[in-house]
């Protein structure tokens, strides 16, 4: 996912939560999920995408700051996933071409009709160049998606309900202990399923 879409190495982590997060909520071929969601066995909740199906990984954005009052003043940027457990629910973490990530909610596609503009196109130009230049040796794309993937170990938490059980104090009875360390298990598992998978394709 990030070598397909020349994503910088110094945002592979953030790559690596947003391709977790996407395989916690949906279907995936997982033995031991079952046919079910991940985030659902984890919380026993229905799973919501809502976050993680608007935009696609790393892809031009329009983006709006809370002070813009006109579609006049939007600018261009890279969406980098949801903003996990910070701001609104559909919160977005933007790219800028000043190598600074924001956190939006007003976010827009760039249309098939904009995205072939000559207008267009020189601002990716200029966003592009830009960001190379901040980034300097960031910029760089990472030879192995095995060099990226303790950065995945690091992600405590994938989405605002899945969190590693052995994380939480609980006051909670026996029985219900019982279940929690269960979950930490299966929590477990999925990772370990979820970094194989990676490292395999």
């Amino acid at each position: 996912m990030m070598s397909a879409t020349n994503t910088p190495g110094v945002l592979w982590d953030d790559g690596l939560q947003y391709y977790s997060a996407v395989r916690c909520h949906t279907v995936n071929s997982t033995h031991e999920t079952q046919g079910e969601v991940p985030q659902t066995i984890i919380t026993g909740e229905q799973s919501d995408i809502s976050c993680l199906a608007e935009f696609s990984w790393y892809t031009y954005v329009w983006y709006m700051s809370p002070e813009d009052t006109s579609m006049e003043r939007k600018k261009l940027g890279k969406y980098c996933g949801p903003f996990f457990n910070e701001g609104d629910a559909m919160s977005a973490k933007i790219m800028t071409s000043k190598a600074t990530q924001v956190n939006r909610t007003s976010v827009f596609r760039v249309t098939a009709e904009e995205a072939k503009s000559q207008q267009f196109q020189k601002l990716a130009t200029d966003f592009e160049a830009s960001l190379k230049e901040r980034l300097k040796k960031g910029w760089n794309c990472l030879k192995s998606r095995r060099n990226s993937l303790m950065a995945l170990i690091q992600v405590m938490c994938i989405g605002r309900r899945a969190l590693p059980m052995t994380h939480m104090k609980t006051t909670a009875n026996p029985n219900t202990q019982t279940k929690q360390r269960s979950q930490c298990q299966n929590w477990k598992k999925l990772m370990k399923s979820s970094m194989k998978h990676m490292t395999d394709t």
